[in-house]
């Protein structure tokens, strides 16, 4: 993989911008209405909007009631928050392809030309010799077992 996309320099871009974002936030902005009845008994009156942010956070649903003056501030951090987690896979994945560039090429200089790179050090494809291994008791006929499948069929 020798394309533009896994150059030194698209990593080091992603490593300024993610060193650009200073604050960030993981989760979602819920917009809530509460509804009530209208004191005159006719209709209902709609009450909001309240906000609220949810995150997992130690493994656990973290849920927090947001004031209406700080919402757009942690739309934008919400909003880097994402950047953050794209920028972070994107470097994930350039790293990854990295690892696999080295291990191949380490492969190539490792093993000589038509060799299968996934087989051992020593392994040998000369056939082995039949019938080398020692047999299991379990596998010999005894004459004993023999005679009795002999007898005649039953009635």
């Amino acid at each position: 993989m020798s394309d533009t996309s896994s150059s030194p320099s698209h990593r080091d871009d992603i490593l300024t911008s993610l060193a650009e974002l200073k604050a960030i936030e993981l989760g979602t902005l819920k917009e809530e209405y509460r509804e009530r009845p209208a004191l005159d008994g006719n209709g209902v009156i709609r009450n909001g909007p309240y906000y609220k942010h949810q995150c997992w956070e130690n493994g656990a649903n973290r849920s927090s009631r947001v004031p209406a003056d700080q919402v757009d501030l942690l739309r934008g951090h919400l909003e880097q928050g994402e950047e953050f987690q794209r920028l972070v896979e994107e470097l994930a994945t350039l790293a990854i392809a990295a690892g696999r560039e080295q291990r191949a090429a380490s492969a190539q200089k490792t093993n000589p030309p038509g060799a299968d790179p996934g087989s051992k050090k020593n392994s040998d494809k000369r056939a082995s010799k039949k019938n080398t291994a020692k047999p299991k008791p379990s596998s010999r006929k005894s004459p004993r077992a023999s005679a009795t499948k002999k007898k005649g069929p039953r009635t």
